[in-house]
């Protein structure tokens, strides 16, 4: 563990920095609060131990300047001073000490205290973690590991508000997978997930870095394309329409798929923007025409379908 130890004294500071070093920590020390405070911004430091008594600023200060601040991780703080009446210690655990121990010290005290800090740390870094997993959870569509529905509806309403700052388009690509329902009905619903899966795996491997894809629920995937009009944004998805055709999805059982899907496109107009409710309606609207003209096609709002000699949505 890597301990901060502030102390003005060169004496004291050396005491306590042989003990801990005899125990395998890793010591950096400062003169004062204020070299500890400088330490602390550039240094990822997460237990300190400081003297109370010190220029420029004492360890109170300290105490009060690291817990108003915005510091990565909770920093533990131990208040190792001369100072040792009841109200000194109160005054101190009021700053925002985590611990106090007064001069001289006990070794062994010290060393127990120091571990209580770093289970203290530990169990706050395990806290972190699970709650990292809870928003993955949250925000994560659990069978292909794409952002879900809520997730995406964000994404499209930030983009949205950048798209009308700066004048710029976004495209909206809603797709949806042909006769689904009947993959289910005739291979069972894990044959279903495994078109799901691998329809997933062909998404992302073409999409371009900066786009954003998602499932926006059951066979409905949505991809988000930053600064592009609806004509661009129409290419873009046939080459998604294109890869998913391309190759049959294998099942388990050894059957091989042929999948298609259709695709319905729009684009932000940041001269007479429309709302994140009015975009995923005229995708949708636009989807409903792939459909409707015979499936695995694109076709973009207010334009006919995409054609393949012309290479563009009419």
């Amino acid at each position: 563990m890597r301990i901060l130890v502030a102390d003005d004294s060169l004496v004291s500071a050396r005491v306590v920095q042989k003990a801990l070093e005899e125990w395998g920590h890793s010591i950096i020390v400062a003169r004062d609060g204020a070299e500890a405070w400088e330490i602390l911004q550039r240094e990822e430091i997460r237990l300190v131990i400081a003297d109370w008594i010190m220029p420029v600023m004492d360890g109170l200060e300290l105490c009060r300047t690291i817990r108003h601040s915005q510091l990565a991780g909770y920093v533990y703080v131990i208040l190792l001073t001369s100072k040792g009446s009841k109200d000194d210690i109160v005054e101190g655990l009021g700053a925002g000490a985590d611990d106090y121990i007064t001069k001289p010290f006990h070794h062994e005290e010290l060393k127990a205290r120091v571990q209580v800090g770093i289970r203290i740390i530990e169990l706050e870094e395990k806290l972190k973690e699970a709650n990292k997993k809870i928003a993955a959870l949250a925000s994560t569509d659990a069978l292909t590991g794409l952002p879900n529905r809520r997730v995406l509806l964000e994404h499209l309403e930030a983009l949205v508000a950048r798209g009308i700052r700066e004048g710029r388009p976004v495209g909206v690509i809603f797709m949806d997978l042909d006769h689904f329902k009947r993959i289910n009905d005739e291979y069972s619903h894990l044959a279903g997930d495994t078109v799901l899966q691998d329809v997933a795996k062909k998404l992302r491997a073409v999409k371009r870095v900066y786009d954003f894809l998602g499932r926006y629920g059951g066979e409905e995937f949505l991809i988000l394309v930053e600064g592009v009009d609806i004509v661009t944004a129409g290419a873009i998805a046939e080459r998604f329409r294109q890869s998913i055709k391309s190759t049959p999805v294998k099942l388990d059982s050894g059957v091989s798929l042929r999948v298609t899907a259709s695709f319905g496109v729009t684009a932000l107009n940041p001269a007479a923007p429309q709302s994140v409710d009015r975009l995923i309606a005229e995708a949708d609207q636009a989807l409903y025409s792939a459909k409707a003209q015979g499936r695995d096609r694109v076709c973009c709002f207010g334009l006919r379908c995409w054609d393949e000699q012309l290479g563009k949505c009419l």
